[in-house]
């Protein structure tokens, strides 16, 4: 088995007394807010202490989720003593500014699935053939004897939901079946949780929608597509926050495109996220912008303008799709 070492130091831990912090990173997703929170049940629920922090607040269409409310408004002065969890974070600085204290802490476990991964913790459970750190860590209560209460199997089923894209992206094989029908069994409602996740979005996310799509260009012969998200448009939309999860997909939709850009304006620089259909890699286009991710879905910022980056990221692009002789 993937990191049985690993994986044998990692349950001792828990078994231990702990106390227990778990983190995610930076503008969580259902991965990182639905596992963190699953992990931190777990932990309670065999006599710990277990707290959850979260670096940025959890997105509006995850606050569906009773136990968002348990999440820490902050984190404790001192780590030096407790066990942090570190879950679906390929590297430390994610965690943004907490990290300088987190690395203060008596050990740090590092729980993940991103490839680019810096193994950065005392002990590392890195499987990057897993969809998902939902499916890690349910597997991690499977080799300990447990079989995940509702609450919990509902909060792993929202990080597989999430990271699989409703179980339509390419990581969905039959690990990911076979763990989400374990979960079903195991108290998560599918339809109430896919109503919840994908369903039901305010009338702002709605405007906010028709505006970035009414953005889309078709660049590089029509191999790339880009939409945009500014300001603006969250001005028009009547929306101070938006849910970006789905958003850069669409573009992937449109036959014959290799790569889908969506360019999101925020304070000054530019988020960029980078979907592909598989073929192309654009973990390997993130990196060369300083970020990361998946080979089918990553991001990363550039400090510039929209229009700055556009050109930046389409280079970086164009260079890729001629790698790939497409």
């Amino acid at each position: 088995m993937l990191g049985a070492d690993q994986r044998a130091k990692i349950q001792k831990t828990l078994r231990s007394d702990g106390p227990f912090l778990v983190v995610s990173h930076r503008r969580p997703d259902g991965d990182a807010i639905g596992t963190s929170l699953a992990l931190a049940a777990w932990l309670r629920g065999e006599g710990k202490e277990a707290a959850v922090w979260l670096p940025d607040p959890v997105p509006a269409n995850y606050r569906f989720i009773r136990s968002v409310r348990q999440i820490a408004g902050s984190l404790p002065s001192d780590v030096s003593d407790t066990v942090v969890l570190l879950v679906d974070c390929p590297d430390i600085d994610r965690a943004g500014d907490a990290s300088a204290l987190l690395r203060k802490a008596r050990m740090i476990i590092n729980i993940d699935h991103h490839r680019g991964n810096t193994q950065f913790g005392d002990l590392n459970l890195v499987d990057t053939t897993a969809a998902a750190a939902a499916l890690i860590v349910l597997e991690l209560m499977q080799e300990a004897g447990v079989d995940p209460a509702p609450e919990i199997a509902s909060l792993l089923y929202v990080g597989l939901l999430a990271d699989t894209g409703g179980f339509r992206y390419g990581n969905t094989d039959a690990r990911v079946l076979a763990a989400a029908s374990h979960l079903v069994e195991c108290g998560a409602d599918p339809a109430e949780l896919s109503r919840n996740l994908f369903g039901e979005l305010p009338a702002g996310q709605i405007r906010l929608l028709g505006l970035v799509l009414s953005s889309l260009e078709l660049v590089l012969d029509e191999r790339v597509s880009l939409m945009y998200l500014t300001d603006e448009m969250r001005t028009r939309a009547g929306v101070c926050e938006e849910t970006l999860e789905g958003l850069p997909s669409y573009g992937r939709m449109i036959r014959g495109v290799a790569v889908a850009v969506l360019l999101r304006e925020d304070c000054g620089v530019t988020r960029v996220n980078l979907r592909s259909k598989g073929v192309v890699n654009v973990s390997a286009i993130a990196a060369t912008l300083g970020g990361g991710g998946h080979a089918a879905a990553s991001g990363a910022t550039v400090d510039a303008t929209i229009d700055v980056a556009r050109e930046v990221v389409l280079s970086a692009i164009r260079d890729a799709l001629g790698s790939a002789n497409l």
